[in-house]
Order: structure tokens, then C-alpha cells, then sequence
């Protein structure tokens, strides 16, 4: 599972929050909610979104945020690009961020990290602050009770990097290289968005007017269904074809790719022009997306949760 995790401490006057200062990381999550929104506004991650909430059960209480982002390695760049932004407009931060793959931050600029640092001594040593990127030296003491591990405490690390006369800030040549993937942010966003018309049973459309990021779901579901799920597509229990209605759908890339990659026989309920129609891609198109939120119904309903469905849709108008 790819998935994307980060910590984000704040420093208040002297003093790192602490376990009694629920009231400080509320406001703080909701600042740092509506500052990322408000930045991707119109943005279609490729699984969900990056997810904050607060973590009192860290050693230092922190906003922690989780994401998966699957295939789409550039909802991770996006992230960093977030939280690099949030370390800009607000210096009471300090940032950390890993995936599936531990420090992939390091792992960017490989070729130019100091010789010392290592998997094993780098927990607790790479932040961002300020907009750039920082890492605790081995000089700085360690808290474990083997010091030649180079373990460090995260309180102190924390330190480190707020106190401006201790050099934690990386060389020139590793924040470059760490940060490359960040070019041309917030411009791709725009880039990384596709709309196509589909022709949609009316139930899925009104459903995506109201909650676009439902088409995340709806795609991954379909591209990654299986026989059994393909079964429920057969019978479209959930949302009939018909009636239907054109729609401009937006996507990110890697859910149109994928599911313009995908090549099935329709199900019979269909009823898809000739593949040389002018109609035929809207209406392929819209039937894979239909699919995905038929299979979203089917698995709502098998985990015993409420799915929206064409038959309530309708009896709440």
C-alpha cells in the first residue's frame, strides 16, 4: 500500500504544544484545514486526500496527516508541496514527512546527504521549517542511553531545528535536490486535471455535481474490480443506465488513463452506439464510471453501510 505520512509540531512562544493544550492544536488543525483547502481548491486527488487530524499520542502532541495515494506519486509531491507552504506562511512549524519507503526525502537527494546519515540514525533528524529543509547533525546529543547509535530524542531534535544558532539547515546542493520534484507547483495542479464528457446515469451525475471526489472511488473500484464485483454491473441495481444526462467530468489524469486503458464488453443493461459513433467515447466512458459507483453501492451494502442510490436520490427531491 503507498501511502504518505506527516507530523506537524508547533511551537508556541518558549514551548512546544503539550498534552494539556488541547484547545491550541484544535484551532491550529483548523487553520491548517482551511490553509490546505483553500490551496487545492478544485483538486481531484487521485485516492483521497491528505487527511489531518490531532495526535495527542505523540511524544510531542502534533497535527498528524495520512494519505494513500496509490499510482499517482504526484498527490505525494503535492503534499509535501502543502505542508513546505504551510512551514512559509506559518514559522511556529515544524515538519516531518515519510512514505511506505521511510525518508523519501533523503532518498531524493541521495547523491548529496552527508556520509554520516543513515536509515538507522535518521529518525528524528529531517524536517521541514521555514520553507526549507533541515537535518539534526550527529553533533547534537543523543538522548538514547547508547550514544553511538545516533538515535535522538524528538523533543530535542525539535529544538535543534527552531533554535536559529544551531545549523540544522541542509546544504544548498540537498535542498535542491530533495525539493526538484516541487517545481512548477501550484501551476500543476491545473496540468494534472482532465475533463471529458460522459454520459452519465442521472443519480451518478448529481452525485459528482455535489461531491467531485467521489470519482476517486468510482474509478478505483472499476479498475481494480473483480468478477464477482462485475456481477453487480450486470444488473445496475443501484443506478440504471437510463434515465441519463451529458457531463462534463472532472478527473486527474491517472484515474482518465486509467480508465480509458480499460477494454470490457459493456454489460447487457448498456446500450453502447457502434465504436464509430461520435457518442461511443462519452458513452464508453460513462458506463465505466456508472460501473464504479454501482461496485461502490454493492460494497457499501455488503459492509452494512448506507449507499446513495437512484430510487433515494429521486425520493428526496
Amino acid at each position: 500500500m503507498d501511502y504518505f505520512c506527516c507530523e506537524i509540531y508547533i511551537k508556541e512562544g518558549e514551548r512546544w504544544i503539550a498534552k494539556t493544550d488541547q484547545n491550541s492544536l484544535d484551532t491550529w488543525h483548523a487553520r491548517l484545514f482551511a490553509f490546505i483547502n483553500h490551496k487545492v481548491v478544485g483538486f481531484i486527488w487521485n485516492r483521497e486526500p491528505l487527511l489531518l487530524y490531532v495526535n495527542m499520542n505523540s511524544k510531542v502532541p502534533c497535527i498528524s496527516g495520512r494519505m494513500i495515494h496509490g499510482d499517482a506519486i504526484d498527490d505525494e509531491w503535492l503534499a509535501v508541496w502543502l505542508l513546505r507552504e504551510a512551514t512559509i506562511r506559518f514559522p511556529e512549524l515544524v515538519v516531518s514527512v515519510r512514505d511506505s519507503d521511510g525518508e523519501f526525502l533523503l532518498a531524493e537527494a541521495a547523491m548529496h546527504i552527508p556520509q554520516w546519515i543513515t536509515p538507522e540514525n535518521s529518525m528524528n533528524r529531517v524536517f521541514m521549517h521555514w520553507g526549507q529543509l533541515h537535518i539534526v547533525p550527529l553533533a547534537i546529543a543523543s538522548t538514547n542511553k547508547v550514544a553511538d547509535t545516533g538515535a535522538i530524542g524528538l523533543e530535542k531534535a525539535l529544538d535543534a531545528v527552531a533554535d536559529t544558532n544551531t545549523l540544522t539547515i541542509a546544504s544548498a546542493a540537498v535542498g535542491l535536490a530533495a525539493f526538484a520534484r516541487l517545481e512548477g507547483y501550484p501551476e500543476k495542479l491545473r496540468q494534472s486535471m482532465h475533463r471529458a464528457r460522459c454520459r452519465l446515469p442521472i443519480a451518478v451525475a448529481q452525485a459528482l455535481a455535489e461531491q467531485p471526489m467521489l470519482i476517486a472511488a468510482a474509478s478505483e473500484l472499476f479498475y481494480t474490480r473483480d468478477p464477482i464485483q462485475m456481477k453487480a454491473c450486470q444488473r445496475m441495481e443501484h443506478f440504471p443506465p437510463e434515465p441519463s444526462t451529458d457531463a462534463l467530468v472532472l478527473f486527474n489524469r491517472v484515474q482518465y488513463a486509467k480508465l480509458v486503458s480499460q477494454n470490457i464488453r459493456a454489460p447487457t443493461v448498456f446500450e453502447l452506439p457502434p465504436a464509430e459513433s461520435a457518442e461511443f467515447k462519452a458513452r464508453a466512458l460513462g458506463m465505466k464510471v456508472a460501473c464504479g459507483f454501482e461496485i461502490l453501492a454493492h460494497e457499501s451494502n455488503q459492509l452494512g453501510a448506507p449507499a446513495a442510490t437512484a430510487d433515494t436520490d429521486n425520493a428526496n427531491q
